[in-house]
């Protein structure tokens, strides 16, 4: 490493360099086996530009050209520094032997956490990122942005089956599949359900460029804006490249990695995964790999239910591995002036939450969904209207031995209804 100039560690930075009145950052959003990318943002913060910020820019380090430019960038605030061409290369040879080289290694002393080790237990571990895979349609980014408002109010929003933080924190809550208006309606029904004063409680990006591009300047803003998490809204949409590659979702994690602060990322299912309900995000299984705590998120048949399930704890030593929650929509207004009023997430057991068979259903299967879906028992007839089933072939399927163990006679001895005692 040269001795003209020194290197200063930054927060969520790989490493900066400080010469002659300029400053440099230098991060790894990409990583390839042919080559080295890093961001680097230049300032200048000599007398003759105090915090005058250049450019951020993506530079291969092995390209003449990319040095080349960089070099120019640099000449244009007329700074009289004739060795800077020669300074640009030795950086780049410098941060290559850096990158090369790898974090140095520490000998971590044994600790706890001291019962710190959540933002929201169950759900959202401190350390790590978490991730939830989920169908397009499973109420994912409203059960996100519960989480969000939990964090930053202290106030019960997922109701019944979670713990109010600790401790609040600001959450910066980054979108690249909806837009402001979208998340200000959400935000507003969710405040409304969750009886709490509709203030501007989150800070929302609507986003555009792949995460690997934005991230150095996104931990620039959750340092000094003081952001404690983030939500990606979503993986699929933010990645920039293609989810089957590996390289391509390592350097999108190591994105998430350069924020700083805890990350809830939401991930999509393949059409197949969301078909069979497989418990598998999109893409290479480096997805699975690189995250601390993975939920699969499923709605129920009836459509008013989220079931949550761990699939993938990385050695958590998760309590519960499920938990659901019972989605009421209220709305104010008729026709064109109808408009989304409150939302509640109200917890439920997991075990009553019933969803929709990979393969065909049988008739049990139909029964439990049309008693599930129902007000309270129902006869066999009724069960016959609901399930197109005949009146012979439900009193069968009722009575078989199967059947006796689902379901059981109401206390009036006429109806039918499912063989569960509710805890909720």
């Amino acid at each position: 490493m040269s001795t003209e100039w020194r290197v200063v560690p930054v927060d969520g930075v790989d490493v900066s360099y400080e010469w002659r009145g300029w400053r440099i950052w230098a991060s790894w959003p990409v990583r390839t086996r042919t080559d080295v990318e890093t961001t680097i943002r230049v300032e200048y913060v000599g007398a003759a530009g105090p915090q005058l910020v250049l450019s951020t820019t993506r530079l291969k380090l092995l390209s003449g050209s990319a040095l080349k430019g960089l070099v120019t960038e640099m000449r244009r605030l007329n700074i009289d520094h004739e060795d800077l061409n020669t300074f640009v290369h030795q950086l780049a040879e410098d941060l290559m032997g850096w990158y090369r080289k790898g974090q140095a290694t520490v000998y971590p002393e044994p600790a706890q956490r001291n019962g710190a080790g959540w933002l929201i237990y169950p759900i959202w571990p401190r350390a790590g990122v978490t991730a939830v895979a989920a169908a397009g349609g499973s109420y994912k980014s409203f059960l996100a942005q519960g989480l969000a408002l939990q964090l930053a109010t202290g106030r019960e929003v997922l109701a019944g089956n979670t713990r109010t933080p600790r401790t609040t924190t600001r959450v910066l809550y980054l979108d690249w599949e909806a837009d402001k208006e979208t998340f200000a309606e959400r935000l507003y029904a969710l405040t409304a359900g969750a009886d709490i004063d509709p203030g501007a409680h989150l800070a929302y990006r609507e986003m555009r460029i792949p995460l690997t591009d934005a991230a150095p300047g996104l931990a620039d803003e959750v340092r000094s804006g003081k952001f404690g998490a983030v939500i990606v809204d979503s993986m699929s949409a933010s990645v920039g490249g293609d989810l089957i590659d590996a390289s391509t979702v390592n350097a999108f994690y190591d994105a998430v990695r350069l924020l700083g602060v805890p990350c809830l990322v939401l991930a999509h299912k393949s059409a197949e995964s969301a078909k069979n309900r497989s418990k598998r995000f999109f893409g290479s299984i480096m997805s699975e790999n690189r995250v601390r705590l993975a939920w699969n998120a499923e709605k129920s048949t009836d459509g008013r239910h989220l079931l949550f399930e761990v699939f993938k704890d990385n050695n958590m030593g998760v309590f519960g591995s499920k938990l659901a929650w019972r989605i009421s929509f209220d709305h104010d207004g008729e026709d064109e002036d109808r408009r989304l009023a409150s939302v509640t997430l109200q917890g439920c057991n997991p075990d009553d939450v019933k969803l929709a068979s990979s393969e065909k259903p049988t008739r049990h299967d139909e029964i439990e969904y049309a008693l599930h879906g129902s007000d309270g028992p129902l006869t066999t007839g009724e069960i016959a209207a609901i399930t197109g089933i005949s009146q012979a072939s439900v009193r069968a399927a009722l009575n078989d031995r199967f059947g006796k163990a689902q379901f059981r006679h109401a206390r009036d001895g006429l109806r039918w209804e499912r063989n569960v005692t509710d805890v909720y």
